[in-house]
């Protein structure tokens, strides 16, 4: 469950930065880093915060991949306001699906986000989880 998670907040991160250059943001080019918290309804102990860099052009839209390998995700929706990005994505594998809503905000040298997920699996009550981030540009990509 948290290798999924972790898969998950990281395909949040490919797609919040992919959808982000269709309107051309507030967005500084260069390594970006972003911070995650996942916060799970009704599970006690929290998983700690998250960190992951990624390489940010106009001209190389990062890639859209998957959070499970044998998972299938796709952006059903999008939406560009001014600095803001929203979005709502599935994910279906064999054993469970993945409902997701999320926006993320640019400014400039930082940005912040959120969104909200619902995960189903066979056999398994399902799960409600939001993820809050917030990212700021390091330097230019190496």
């Amino acid at each position: 469950m948290k290798k999924m998670l972790f898969f998950f907040t990281l395909f949040l991160a490919l797609v919040w930065i992919g959808h982000a250059y269709a309107a051309d943001p507030n967005l500084k080019e260069g390594m970006w880093e972003m911070t995650f918290k996942n916060e799970i309804k009704g599970m006690p102990m929290q998983m700690p915060a998250t960190t992951v860099r990624q390489c940010i052009t106009k001209k190389d839209l990062v890639p859209q991949q998957s959070p499970e390998k044998n998972q299938e995700c796709k952006i059903t929706s999008t939406k560009v306001t001014g600095d803001t990005i929203s979005w709502t994505m599935q994910c279906r594998s064999k054993d469970s699906t993945m409902d997701s809503d999320g926006k993320v905000t640019y400014k400039g040298n930082s940005s912040d986000g959120i969104s909200n997920t619902t995960v189903k699996q066979k056999g398994q009550p399902p799960m409600q989880m939001t993820s809050r981030w917030s990212g700021k540009w390091i330097g230019p990509c190496k």
